[in-house]
């Protein structure tokens, strides 16, 4: 993870990853990732992890971690490249949290749902979903 005391700006080569925490935003026939996965919440910013300096490991311990917080099972992480939400006119920012300095928001959404809309399918069609290791007591169901 990154030093919070040092936190570069977030480079268009990096990826990110999205934590998936709703089934329904996966496709299990095709194990693709559904553009409802990249909407914005109504502050237009959507919430991301920065992969650079991170393992595998640590992407899915901060899922993890965020799944329990929210009560809510992981069900798999979106990983992508900047470049593409910048070729949608979208900015990818630095905002480090406390317990995630690699933690971005995604920016300069468009007002109108339909729009959003748009931009998350172009942006679900090229995510790789990353698969979540099965755990044997998986604490919340939904």
């Amino acid at each position: 993870m990154l030093d919070l005391e040092n936190i570069p700006v977030v480079g268009g080569e990096e990826h990110v990853a999205r934590h998936i925490f709703s089934s329904s935003h996966i496709n299990k026939l095709t194990g693709t990732i559904k553009q409802d996965a990249f909407m914005p919440p109504n502050n237009h910013c959507l919430s991301v992890t920065g992969r650079l300096e991170t393992t595998p490991e640590e992407i899915l311990a901060d899922g993890r971690r965020i799944a329990l917080l929210r009560m809510k099972p992981l069900h798999g992480i979106a990983d992508i490249a900047v470049t593409e939400f910048m070729a949608q006119k979208l900015a990818v920012v630095a905002s480090p949290l406390l317990d995630n300095p690699n933690h971005a928001d995604v920016i300069r959404w468009p007002t109108a749902k339909c729009q959003q809309k748009a931009i998350a399918l172009k942006i679900a069609e090229v995510a790789t979903l990353l698969p979540i290791p099965q755990e044997i007591d998986r604490p919340f169901h939904d």
